[in-house]
């Protein structure tokens, strides 16, 4: 068989020429023209290449008979050639959608007449045909729109959030009684447990603020190792207090009367510091809390009067030096101001050096053992 479009040569019983993709077949009958798309089921024309509806490609355009050429090539996509007679039925119906334009027959004109002398002229009528929308409901599949499922949502809401209004506003005043009943009901059932909560708020109301008091002391009150490793702590610490406060002194001979502000606030850290640490150690020994009948309890006492001892010496060379950073120049000539702490004090600071020096060593914490408990 040879194509009448391209003169190749065409098996016998095609259709399409495999070479030029024209008709060679014979015309269709009345039942092909019947053809319906493979993905929503609309009808559709020979013309159609692809569904109107949902744009899947027509059937013979993927058919073997139709585009066995571009198959092989592995173009699924692409049109057989329309016959004379497909092209002049489309251009018909192009030509058919394209609005009209009458002509209008222009009347005689009067020549008396101002507005028969316009050299403007009346636009022609235009004439337009509406062209049909196609309908929005796809008659194979019904779409269902989820209005049941949005009321049905809020509904649900609406039922929670008045659910939640109404226990904790209660506008009936319903709640209260339904506690009382609650517990009421919870009382009856288990008796021994309500017996038990009653008492326990009874006799917290009834404890004195001095019983709490006794009470929360008993529970910081260390055991006797405990007291002794505190002890032994301070005790050791007081013991390089000893150097300390000979740097402190020496110090303060050299610098309370020195020209240079800054120098002057150099040498006053070292009894400033002193201080400090002595204060640290009796805010620890006060803190401590033995029980009653302790054997540490004198160990305690001696301790904490020789971190005293070392305080009042380092208190009274920050009292003067306390002066001497009040005159940032010339402080010379106040050098009788800044002494007048070591004079006023001098006895003092005798009592609590001699003290030191003969209490130090025989005051040494001794662990007590088990028998020397009260």
């Amino acid at each position: 068989m040879i194509c009448p479009h391209c003169n190749m040569t065409v098996e016998d019983g095609a259709s399409f020429c495999p070479h030029c993709h024209a008709f060679v077949g014979s015309e269709p009958s009345a039942a092909d023209l019947f053809v319906f798309c493979e993905g929503c089921g609309a009808r559709l024309v020979p013309g159609d290449r692809v569904c109107p509806k949902c744009g899947r490609p027509a059937p013979a355009i993927l058919s073997t008979d139709t585009a066995a050429s571009d198959l092989a090539a592995g173009r699924t996509a692409s049109f057989p050639r329309l016959t004379r007679e497909e092209i002049e039925r489309q251009a018909a119906e192009r030509e058919a959608r394209i609005p009209r334009i009458e002509p209008v027959e222009a009347e005689p004109q009067n020549p008396f007449d101002p507005d028969a002398t316009s050299s403007v002229q009346p636009e022609p009528r235009v004439e337009v045909f509406e062209e049909r929308t196609p309908e929005l409901e796809d008659p194979y599949h019904t779409y269902r729109r989820p209005w049941a499922k949005i009321i049905g949502a809020a509904v649900g809401i609406s039922l929670v959030i008045g659910i939640v209004y109404f226990v904790a506003a209660d506008p009936l005043g319903m709640m209260p009684g339904f506690y009382s009943d609650f517990k009421q009901a919870a009382s009856e059932m288990y008796p021994s447990r309500s017996a038990e909560a009653a008492g326990t708020k009874e006799d917290d109301a009834d404890k004195k603020p001095a019983q709490k008091e006794e009470e929360q002391k008993k529970s910081q009150l260390v055991s006797n190792e405990e007291a002794y490793q505190v002890l032994m702590r301070c005790y050791n610490t007081i013991g390089t207090f000893q150097d300390e406060i000979s740097t402190a002194v020496d110090d303060y001979n050299t610098g309370y009367v020195y020209s240079d502000f800054g120098a002057r606030t150099d040498y006053s850290k070292s009894a400033y510091e002193l201080r400090d640490k002595a204060q640290d150690v009796i805010d620890e020994l006060d803190k401590l809390l033995l029980p009653e009948g302790s054997p540490y309890g004198e160990d305690l006492e001696h301790v904490r009067q020789l971190a005293k001892w070392m305080w009042t010496r380092a208190d009274v060379l920050c009292e003067s030096w306390d002066i001497s950073l009040s005159h940032e120049t010339d402080v010379s000539s106040y050098e009788d101001e800044v002494l007048a702490p070591l004079r006023d004090r001098s006895s003092e600071v005798s009592e609590a050096q001699d003290g030191f020096d003969m209490n130090y060593g025989s005051w040494e914490p001794v662990e007590k053992s088990a028998s020397d408990d009260a």
